[in-house]
């Protein structure tokens, strides 16, 4: 909701009030107003913005409860071949599936860069949307 205040000032021309005096000779219809006269009336009615106030929302003050993740759940959805490779490594006992399986989870940004071991070997551990994805896994199962 923004914070604004609506104030009807009356006439076409904003701070007079009134539209300037006209100086032609008119013929007005006898029992109803001319042209002009209605565009002035219709004119008054029209509401002026004179205060903004604040442009910031009214519940500002209020703290975020939920922090929203970055990534939707369709993104963070796995399958169990999936969620078994990022907690393990490993998703089956045929090569080619775990290929597959490691290929998909890297094109889906699943792993951050590799890292070094303090034995000299490397590994990929997860990225925060593998984290997140893990924990979305996690929590849908139950477990």
């Amino acid at each position: 909701m923004i914070r604004s205040k609506v104030q009807n000032i009356g006439g076409p021309f904003p701070g007079r009030g009134a539209a300037p005096t006209m100086s032609h000779n008119k013929i007005l219809p006898r029992g109803e107003r001319a042209a002009f006269e209605r565009l002035n009336d219709a004119a008054a009615m029209r509401p002026h913005l004179t205060d903004a106030g604040s442009l910031v929302a009214a519940n500002d003050n209020l703290p975020s409860t939920v922090k929203a993740t970055p990534w939707t759940s369709k993104e963070l959805r796995l399958t169990k071949p999936q969620a078994d490779f990022l907690k393990t490594g490993q998703s089956s006992v045929h090569g080619r599936v775990q290929d597959r399986t490691e290929i998909i989870l890297e094109s889906r940004r699943m792993f951050g860069p590799w890292k070094k071991n303090p034995d000299g070997t490397y590994h990929r551990p997860l990225s925060p949307k593998g984290i997140a994805a893990l924990q979305y896994w996690n929590g849908k199962r139950g477990q």
